[in-house]
């Protein structure tokens, strides 16, 4: 249990020895997951105090916060490149089906300020449009 766990029981399996499991039961685009569960576990480091064991775990648990910050920006930036590349490529296939269409379609998340929105690996873009004249532009 900790501060960011917000259930009260530390959703987090403990080996016989009382360190966490290293398995990481999260898809790989569950990032607030991922996240939330090394940010509750550093937490718990630092009240445990800095002893020899507690520095070797929190090196660690930074590591593994550079690796889901990498991921993350890998992720973003691969399907980021992808949708801008297809902006204005078809979402369906045309009649004489020589026009390409977008591998990531568009989703309808709701909302008033307009613009087309993707999700792909739990990651939402979005392209900025003013469909509705409410910023005065789209630049």
């Amino acid at each position: 249990s900790g501060p960011m766990s917000g259930t009260g029981a530390s959703p987090f399996k403990q080996n016989v020895v009382g360190t966490v499991d290293r398995l990481d039961e999260c898809s790989p685009g569950d990032w607030n997951e991922r996240f939330q569960r090394i940010m509750e576990q550093l937490y718990e480091e630092n009240l445990r105090g800095h002893t020899l064991g507690g520095l070797r775990e929190n090196a660690l648990l930074n590591e593994e916060l550079l690796e889901l910050t990498q991921d993350f920006v890998n992720s973003a930036k691969m399907y980021g490149r992808i949708i801008i590349l297809e902006r204005f490529l078809g979402v369906r296939e045309c009649v004489s089906g020589t026009l390409p269409i977008k591998t990531i379609k568009p989703v309808r998340l709701g909302g008033v300020a307009g613009g087309e929105k993707y999700v792909v690996n739990n990651i939402m873009f979005k392209f900025a449009v003013d469909a509705h004249q409410i910023y005065g532009g789209d630049f």
